[in-house]
């Protein structure tokens, strides 16, 4: 090749990334109605959107865990619709996720875009994730409770000089307000579950490190990868049931059986196992043992009223049946919500 005809190529890319510029610089400055993928109304943002540039399957983190755009918008329903009200070019008002094109980049335009340009930064709601069984404030030590903290400062309140050698806080997660903490390591885990027994956050939490390889109800932390899974579990699950994947937010191994039904795989190892070692208690996820609220234990309210009336705490009530993750939920007279298996008798 020539030096001449290579020239001619290096312009020829410069002009593709000049142009490439200027369209999103254009997009940013002159953003059009018809992008708008959500909307707000009475302070809750709703999901408008064909899903396209690939925002669909884009995963985010919900109380019952990572879930789909998609699946987001459809458990949060339609809301009243568009009308006249507020519009976003995002599916979440303005706060993101961003799609695959650009223009909803939070340095471009993902808020408003009925105002013009002036309107690129003004950012809605976020969309309310109660639908998934998120709970506003529990003050029981359940191995990290919903709602235990609203900022980094709580959780420095509730956990610094109560954690075990080595472990610090980290941050309260704003989407369950769960406070998480770090060890030297680098591991983490729900500070409820790294306390130190003798302090006066452990209460009944006597609970493991998620660095710890025991059968502690699904340490955070134990994989990064589906063959670490394979490696612990394979071997030693319960009849019926496999390895489905390690949940890359929570580092946690998940296994499903053959009806379909998904459960930590500490959960359902065989009592036989060598992963079980302790957990004999903690069996099958359908099991109605107080196991830290099991996955599938319900279908329905009815199952929950079986399984907890007249074994709960006083002033505790059975709320419903949490259909995402089949976990029974409580209220007391307060208000607070908790599962149901945190607050038996």
């Amino acid at each position: 090749m020539s030096k001449l005809n290579v020239i001619r190529g290096l312009l020829l890319i410069l002009c593709c990334l000049a142009g490439a510029a200027t369209v999103n610089a254009q997009n940013c400055n002159n953003p059009k109605p018809n992008w708008a993928d959500s909307y707000s109304v009475n302070g809750k943002c709703y999901c408008d959107s064909t899903y396209d540039h690939g925002i669909g399957g884009v995963l985010v983190d919900t109380p019952a865990g990572p879930k789909t755009v998609k699946q987001v918008c459809n458990a949060i329903g339609p809301g009243p619709g568009k009308g006249g009200n507020p519009i976003y070019n995002d599916v979440q008002c303005g706060n993101g996720p961003p799609n695959n094109a650009g223009d909803e980049d939070p340095d471009c335009c993902p808020g408003r875009v009925d105002q013009g340009a002036s309107g690129c930064q003004t950012i809605g709601p976020k969309w309310d994730l109660s639908v998934f069984g998120s709970s506003s404030s529990s003050s029981s030590s359940s191995g990290g409770p919903e709602g235990e903290c609203n900022n980094n400062s709580d959780c420095n309140v509730i956990y610094n000089g109560n954690l075990q050698s080595g472990w610090s806080v980290l941050k309260c997660n704003t989407t369950t307000n769960v406070c998480r903490c770090e060890n030297n390591g680098g591991t983490k885990a729900r500070c409820a579950d790294v306390v130190d027994p003798g302090s006066s956050s452990s209460s009944s939490s006597s609970s493991s490190s998620s660095s710890s390889s025991s059968s502690s109800g699904g340490p955070e932390g134990e994989c990064n990868t589906n063959g670490d899974c394979n490696a612990i579990y394979s071997d030693n699950l319960q009849p019926g049931w496999s390895v489905l994947k390690c949940n890359p937010t929570s580092q946690v191994c998940r296994c499903q059986n053959n009806g379909g039904t998904k459960a930590r795989c500490t959960d359902v190892t065989g009592s036989g196992s060598s992963s079980s070692s302790s957990s004999s208690s903690s069996s099958n996820s359908s099991s109605s043992s107080s196991s830290g609220g099991p996955e599938g234990e319900c279908n329905n309210k009815s199952d929950c009223n079986n399984i907890y009336n007249g074994n709960i705490q006083s002033g505790w009530s059975v709320l419903k049946c949490n259909t995402t993750t089949n976990v029974c939920r409580c209220q007391n007279n307060g208000g607070t919500k908790a599962r149901c298996a945190d607050v038996t008798n």
